[in-house]
């Protein structure tokens, strides 16, 4: 996303800041970028990728930036990954980055006026840990607990000891550390007999039993083979404790999920009693195809009323031609009383399909053709509209 130069050096000024999100979890990630090109994006996203791993799908919008050949090539990199781009014109599609990058502003602002910094670079990093560990509504957990398994240990009762002593050296480590030890060594018995890698007790606890390792290097090197039935008891080993924390967030997600999804059919299916075949309805004209003087809803037909995984599903037509996209109730503007005449009086069979934006383009005063522009750089014939 787009916000106001922030120039921290008399040669580095960041204008744009990559927000990436983890849509289970929402654990985020935000760099700042000086400008927004594929090639600066798709270094970031390589060594996010790297870091904590490829995701299964990668979910952005349309921007050059995500549709250049630099960030296909991620796709050679991680042959597993999945791209996936958002619908032209419609920011609902990637609602989850959208409410995030929301919130990042105001909590950016709040922190800049608190702190009495006027640099956003330089708080995107505070600002980001605090997002991760505060409790999210919908997993009612934190996002940092359901991607490392734990809670964050900066604010623990150890480290501000250590603080208040002003401790520097490790020698001067306060006594709890050992106490900890003890604690830490005590746990490592307890689960000894579940952990990958056991202890001799027969010599120091420091010195690892190299054929043991040994042997379960072979045992988790032959576990990728369907063959081996070593695989399902290694699989098994898992952390207990981040199992239990990413199911109670799957849990609570998923009744989130699912009261929300019945609350949104249940109003839009209110709102399509409204509206049946014939009726004219107005569909939004993004601020992107039209000026500020002209008009904001496109006038539309229903043709055609469908049932879909329990909403209706519309088919308008429009005086250009047949819109190729279906559109649900919610997206509608009651036009009954304001249906123009040419719209009334035209012959469906006529028609020909076209897109919703070039349909916008046409209805705008300043367009001819209604066909968009698909240059990469900037246009080299001046005739796109």
């Amino acid at each position: 996303m787009r916000t106001r130069p922030d120039k921290t050096s008399p040669d580095i000024t960041y204008s744009w800041i990559l927000k990436c999100i983890d849509h289970f979890s929402k654990f985020s990630w935000a760099f700042p970028l000086r400008n927004k090109s594929a090639n600066d994006v798709a270094t970031k996203l390589r060594d996010l990728f790297f870091t904590f791993g490829p995701p299964r799908i990668l979910h952005s919008d349309n921007g050059r930036e995500f549709i250049s050949n630099v960030i296909t090539e991620l796709k050679n990199l991680f042959p597993d990954l999945v791209f996936i781009r958002g619908r032209p014109r419609h920011p609902q599609s990637q609602g989850c980055i959208e409410r995030a990058n929301g919130i990042l502003c105001e909590a950016l602002g709040k922190w800049m006026c608190t702190n009495n910094s006027t640099s956003w670079s330089f708080a995107l990093a505070p600002v980001i840990y605090g997002l991760n560990t505060r409790m999210s509504s919908v997993t009612k957990t934190t996002p940092y607990e359901v991607m490392f398994g734990q809670q964050p240990r900066s604010d623990s009762d150890f480290w501000k000891l250590i603080q208040q002593n002003g401790v520097e050296d490790e020698e001067n480590l306060p006594t709890p550390v050992a106490e900890l030890n003890d604690e830490l060594n005590d746990d490592l018995n307890d689960d000894q007999g579940d952990s990958l890698i056991h202890f001799d007790k027969g010599i120091d606890a420091d010195v690892v039993d190299l054929d043991k390792l040994s042997n379960d290097a072979v045992s988790c090197s032959l576990s990728n083979t369907p063959s081996t039935p070593r695989s399902s008891s290694i699989t098994e080993k898992t952390p207990k404790k981040h199992d239990l924390v990413r199911k109670i967030a799957t849990d609570n997600y998923l009744t989130t999920a699912n009261k929300k999804m019945k609350l949104y059919r249940d109003s839009l299916n209110l709102i399509a009693n409204n509206f049946n075949i014939n009726d004219c309805v107005g569909i939004a004209i993004h601020t992107v195809d039209r000026t500020n003087t002209d008009p904001k809803y496109l006038p539309c037909l229903i043709i055609e009323k469908n049932e879909k995984n329990n909403i209706s599903l519309y088919k308008l037509i429009c005086q250009y031609g047949i819109l190729q996209n279906t559109f649900e109730a919610g997206q509608f503007m009651n036009l009954k009383d304001a249906c123009p005449n040419e719209l009334k009086q035209i012959d469906v069979s006529t028609l020909k399909p076209i897109t919703i934006i070039e349909a916008s383009k046409l209805y705008s005063r300043g367009s001819t053709t209604g066909r968009t522009c698909n240059c990469q750089g900037k246009c080299a014939t001046k005739s796109c509209p």
